[in-house]
């Protein structure tokens, strides 16, 4: 089964097929139109993760798109049927890129695919950590904001990867994208267990330090309440109320006083722990109150559809 790092870059090339180009094809004219195609071929055992038509209604080109989180002894022996069925089911030359977040398996992936003994090779385009930008400041980010997500995604081993990601996800905001909560979300979960330390490190771009001391007092004091009542009440109950006090003392703090609506308050709760800890960073991250509800709102919509499947 795909890991949570497989399935983060997968989504995001589906999403934005046009980044795999780029990165495939660097320097070369964004092309009028990238169609994905299907990707189970003949035989049904061969079935790549993406599959890109390149060009127009008419295709000129075609891209086979592989995520490939460790070395797989049998890949290197499937790579070129996969270039070469898709070549034959739709007449265009086919490249290949390989996407992986470990260095290693980039330099594994990017040797020569020898084809016969007379030489004839195929060289995969990878692009790994090292063909990554490293960008630790927002306005860096913004420029192109699914590469730095994807980079982010890739530098999940990196000795700054809390600031690379708290980059991305204080550019997202200024964005305004609809896909802005997709992409916070695919931050969060690579990051993983580092979660907190990261909403600290956003924080701490943010705010001056006796801004930040009170927020880490009020969460601190609010995460201890929720213990108490755990402790009397089931620890969910709990962790639900010390979530809730974190929320209501940031909005405070950012936005009053315009007041948090009920009826979003209930419904954060009501859909648990993973939006109301959405909904806190948006409120850390947003620059005014109508796009920290609009924000908040998305979190719900996007706790609501659940992991793609």
């Amino acid at each position: 089964m795909p890991g949570v790092l497989h399935r983060a870059i997968h989504d995001l090339i589906l999403d934005n097929p046009d980044l795999a180009v780029r990165l495939a094809m660097p320097g070369v004219p964004p092309p009028p139109h990238i169609a994905v195609t299907a990707t189970e071929l003949s035989p049904a055992a061969l079935t790549p993760d993406l599959a890109l038509l390149i060009g127009g209604p008419v295709p000129t080109h075609g891209l086979v798109v592989e995520v490939q989180g460790r070395r797989d002894p049998d890949k290197p022996w499937v790579w070129p049927a996969y270039v070469a069925m898709m070549r034959r089911r739709h007449k265009v030359p086919v490249d290949l890129l390989v996407i992986t977040q470990r260095s290693a398996v980039a330099r594994w992936a990017a040797r020569p695919l020898q084809l016969n003994w007379a030489g004839t090779t195929l060289r995969p385009r990878v692009i790994g950590p090292k063909q990554l930008p490293v960008w630790l400041r927002p306005e860096d980010a913004a420029q192109d904001i699914e590469l730095a997500v994807l980079a982010a995604v890739a530098h999940v081993q990196h000795p700054q990867r809390l600031q690379i990601a708290s980059a991305v996800l204080l550019a997202i905001p200024e964005l305004r994208l609809e896909a802005a909560p997709r992409y916070t979300d695919i931050i969060r979960a690579v990051i993983g267990p580092l979660t907190e330390e990261l909403d600290m490190s956003v924080l701490d771009r943010v705010y001056s330090k006796d801004t930040i001391a009170k927020l880490k007092a009020a969460i601190a004091e609010g995460e201890a309440r929720g213990k108490a009542e755990g402790r009397a009440e089931g620890e969910a109950k709990g962790l639900l109320a010390g979530l809730v006090d974190s929320l209501r003392f940031a909005w405070k703090a950012r936005f009053a006083p315009a007041p948090l609506p009920d009826e979003l308050e209930r419904a954060l709760i009501k859909a648990g722990p993973d939006a109301l800890r959405r909904a806190q960073l948006v409120v850390f991250t947003a620059d005014a109150p109508e796009p920290a509800l609009a924000g908040m709102r998305a979190a719900l919509l996007a706790e609501a559809a659940g992991p793609r499947a």
